[in-house]
């Protein structure tokens, strides 16, 4: 008698909000704009992808197709962000190293002989030292941030940012900027 009551409650409570099936999907919905409103874009997804799956002929499965696309959206948005202060970050280090040449006649010997001097940006966004290197004589220079994985070669987030000599010789494709 007891199990019979706890299946009659259990099914009590789902009803009046559609099933349990509802329940369930919006609160993956909820979580998922949580998500989202703290920028973990690709968890939200994730959420949404699966209340797509599981739960599809839910109230809050109505919309979460167009959800999913605009989450994506932003996702990238925020990858383009980090590319973009990279190359920003370059550009300022290049004119700092400017000034630098202009009263020396020569560049510094390390990035960070520049830092005592001028406030620039020492780290890219991804948490590593921009790489500088000068030439032997010191009469130019080659400085670059090699994106995400630190490693030469890529695109999107991993993507190399290259000036030589105050020049960008290596920029971002032309959708990132």
């Amino acid at each position: 008698m007891r199990r019979f009551l706890a299946i009659l409650l259990l099914a009590a409570a789902c009803a009046p909000l559609g099933g349990c099936s509802d329940s369930k999907a919006r609160r993956l919905s909820a979580q998922a704009d949580a998500l989202a409103h703290q920028n973990k874009y690709e968890e939200a997804i994730g959420l949404l992808e699966r209340l797509e799956r599981d739960y599809p002929q839910t109230d809050a499965a109505r919309d979460v197709r167009e959800r999913i696309v605009l989450y994506r959206g932003f996702l990238e948005a925020n990858q383009k962000q980090d590319r973009r202060r990279a190359k920003d970050d370059l550009i300022a280090i290049g004119r700092a190293l400017v000034h630098y040449y202009e009263n020396r006649r020569r560049y510094p010997a390390t990035i960070e002989e520049l830092a005592k001097e001028q406030t620039i940006p020492q780290v890219d966004p991804w948490g590593r030292v921009y790489a500088y290197e000068p030439t032997p004589d010191r009469a130019g220079y080659r400085l670059e941030c090699l994106g995400e994985d630190g490693v030469r070669g890529g695109d999107g987030n991993n993507v190399d940012l290259r000036v030589v000599n105050g020049n960008l010789v290596q920029d971002l494709p032309w959708e990132d900027r």
